[in-house]
């Protein structure tokens, strides 16, 4: 069994125990097909091509102020790209990296997963050039990008199991030294993780949704049936309305506009919503991967507000999408299972 192989099955392991809690998906709902642009209401022109990072599965994908790309392949270390794909360089890490995420500073957090054994977190400080391995503490499955707070504090999670531990942690420092959330539950997975502009906090776990809205001190489970006893596959934020997107495993995607407190069902249906993206217009990016015996649908935009939704997946030839990220000048980018990194012809932002 290769390696590739091997940290897949890792990966998966999270998602296949939550697919235990899944009820029958939500039916797709003002869903519109524009692969062949026949109804002529797409409402602008997206096309994809393949980088030339063609031949590798991509399970993170980060990009920096500087539009440097970074891609992470599992044991096959982490690529980075500075001419959008054109050409990629391979990083000295060899860890089995599948989450990514880039602070302000430009600071670089790789997650690699441990699969039975504990994972193991890296810091670069100079854009992929060399990398440091963060004392964080036990965790094996399912890390999430580290996210990053107002205060300057960086939260990380990951899966959790009796045998390897895991949950939520904090660091203080830039990620020299962690600690244990002990007020989130310690029962709980935290993955995924995101914050809004006010500094609040949202997590995924085994028992739904939590928010915390006093910098980690307190946590409350949104008891909301969407989420109850279903895995929330990934979270997103808009950067003009402030809404927040949430997939759960097998019903699609949610959107709250009142900070998590209510939520309503998209009509986006489909049941493997690994990555979700939004841009500086608002407009937002949801990537479908397999999941159980349903096929992956490629990747979903809307243009206002999660209301309607598109396939844009002209040019796609791999629809089994693991990961997205956004360069600066808007260009959107897709990570595959065993096609490497998809790119957008066009930018999705206006000039």
């Amino acid at each position: 069994m290769n390696i590739q192989l091997k940290v897949k099955q890792r990966w998966l392991m999270w998602v296949l125990l939550l697919i235990a809690y899944v009820a029958p998906g939500c039916e797709d709902k003002n869903v519109v097909d524009t692969n062949d642009n026949q109804n002529g209401n797409e409402p602008k022109e997206i096309t994809w091509q393949q980088t030339a990072l063609d031949s590798l599965t991509i399970y993170a994908l980060a990009s920096n102020s500087g539009d440097n790309l970074f891609a992470a392949t599992g044991g096959d270390g982490i690529f980075r790209s500075m001419d959008r794909g054109a050409t990629w360089t391979t990083s000295e890490l060899r860890a089995a990296v599948i989450a990514l995420s880039i602070s302000s500073k430009g600071d670089i957090f790789a997650a690699a997963t441990g699969g039975f054994t504990s994972g193991f977190l890296f810091r670069s400080t100079d854009a992929g050039g060399t990398w440091e391995r963060l004392n964080v503490g036990n965790y094996s499955i399912s890390p999430t990008a580290p996210v990053f707070h107002l205060s300057g504090a960086i939260f990380f999670g990951s899966g959790r199991s009796d045998e390897t531990g895991g949950g939520l942690f904090r660091s203080l420092d830039n990620g020299d030294t962690w600690e244990l959330i002990t007020s989130y539950p310690t029962d709980q997975s935290a993955w995924p993780l995101a914050i809004n502009d006010r500094g609040d906090l949202f997590a995924g776990s085994e028992a739904g949704l939590f928010r915390s809205t006093d910098s980690a001190q307190t946590w409350t489970l949104i008891e909301k049936p969407e989420f109850e006893r279903r895995g929330i596959l990934s979270l997103a934020i808009s950067q003009v309305s402030g809404d927040i997107f949430a997939s759960a495993t097998g019903d699609g995607v949610f959107r709250s506009r009142d900070n998590g407190s209510t939520w309503a069902f998209t009509g986006l249906g489909s049941p493997g919503i690994f990555a979700m993206m939004t841009n500086s217009e608002g407009e937002i990016f949801a990537a479908s991967s397999r999941i159980s015996n349903l096929p992956a649908e490629g990747v979903y935009y809307s243009e206002d507000n999660g209301d309607t939704w598109s396939q844009i997946n002209r040019g796609l030839t791999n629809l089994n999408i693991f990961s997205l990220t956004l360069d600066g000048s808007g260009f959107l980018y897709a990570g595959t299972d065993g096609d490497g990194v998809f790119r957008t012809v066009e930018s999705t932002i206006k000039e």
